[in-house]
């Protein structure tokens, strides 16, 4: 398995990696996930390093998204991304939703007393919530920036018994 492989797949099983200098490597994620991982990430620790430090981010989501459809072979998406600008912004939209998407069903499951959980992104000209219902589903709202309410919808997700993820900076 090549460091890229690696790095991939370690990102789709639920870890977030960060570089911090030349030398550091950060991971993140479930006990049992790191545990299985990180003897793996110090084998290859300079050669990944390199690429979490090289890599923008626009390619490590996408990397990771690819990785969590069962893509295995990311390398032509990710080539046409960086060639064209359009296949990036449309692959880099998929990435993100599956990102919030991924972040809200974590959110219930650590939360069992919660009926809702909601994460906001600034899409430029609008906003995207996405909000997940226990038991019902996922979904995302388009909401014109203008027309956007942040203390009303918290008021919402409130009264209905959710809450708002913390927010982690992105690795």
């Amino acid at each position: 398995m090549t460091p890229a492989d690696i790095l991939t797949q370690a990102t789709a099983a639920g870890l977030t990696l960060w570089p911090e200098g030349a030398d550091t490597m950060h991971v993140k994620g479930p006990a049992d996930v790191r545990a299985r991982w990180v003897p793996l990430l110090k084998a290859h620790k300079p050669e990944i390093l390199r690429l979490l430090s090289t890599a923008p981010d626009w390619e490590l989501a996408i990397r990771r998204w690819l990785a969590a459809i069962g893509e295995d072979d990311p390398e032509p998406v990710l080539e046409r991304c960086r060639r064209d600008p359009e296949a990036r912004a449309y692959f880099l939209s998929h990435a993100r939703r599956w990102l919030r998407y991924q972040r809200v069903s974590e959110w219930l499951s650590r939360n069992g007393d919660l009926r809702l959980a909601v994460v906001v992104e600034d899409a430029g000209d609008k906003f995207i919530a996405t909000v997940g219902v226990r038991g019902k589903g996922i979904v995302d709202l388009a909401i014109d920036r203008h027309r956007y309410d942040g203390i009303k919808l918290m008021e919402l997700v409130e009264r209905y018994g959710g809450a708002w993820p913390k927010m982690e900076a992105a690795a």
